[in-house]
């Protein structure tokens, strides 16, 4: 096993303790995972997702630490700390840390979506979808048609609902998802259909 060699100091190259934090990145026992990471020279974009194990394990404050330690953040790495921050309920550090992405892609918009919509704010939700079209044109996926109808059903919003609805229609995305999980708590999408 990679990580008995390397606690014994055998040294391998670069590509096995990233494979190692891969593949283990799931386990609750991340402090092996970190010493595996503390030996390696280069921590680079596959190295760091041990701050997904961070964040997805409700760790931010060590999530954070490797996240300002990297020398060139990555639009996978600011996301897995939108959605830890998100899962924590911290709303306003998800904004800040938003608002300082220097490249946004349609995953990290939709995590922001998907974690206003967790924590209640719903119209925020909704105008950041708004924001999202409008001024960067950046095209929705069916996560995030989903995150605007919890968005929709919890903000009591069922005309805007019904117009999400049509869209993801003509934007021909796929909709199984979206219909097994939407449905049943917005019965109004399939009122007057």
């Amino acid at each position: 096993m990679p990580i008995v060699a390397l606690s014994i100091g055998l040294h391998f190259s670069r590509v096995i303790p990233k494979m190692v934090l891969l593949m283990n990145r799931g386990n609750e026992d991340l402090e092996e995972y970190r010493n595996v990471f503390d030996t390696m020279p280069a921590k680079n974009i596959v190295s760091l997702n041990l701050i997904a194990g961070y964040a997805e394990n409700g760790r931010m404050d060590e999530a954070r630490v490797l996240f300002e330690a990297m020398e060139d953040q990555h639009v996978v790495t600011w996301t897995s700390m939108i959605a830890g921050y998100c899962r924590a309920g911290d709303v306003e550090e998800v904004q800040y840390l938003f608002l300082g992405m220097p490249k946004r892609n349609v995953v990290s918009w939709t995590a922001m979506i998907g974690g206003f919509t967790w924590n209640g704010f719903h119209k925020e939700a909704l105008l950041l979808f708004l924001e999202m079209q409008q001024k960067f044109d950046i095209r929705p996926s069916t996560v995030t048609f989903v995150s605007l109808a919890h968005a929709c059903a919890g903000g009591s919003f069922p005309l805007l609902g019904k117009q999400l609805h049509t869209q993801l229609i003509v934007n021909s995305l796929e909709y199984d998802d979206y219909d097994s999980s939407c449905y049943g708590f917005c019965p109004w999408v399939l009122d007057d259909a």
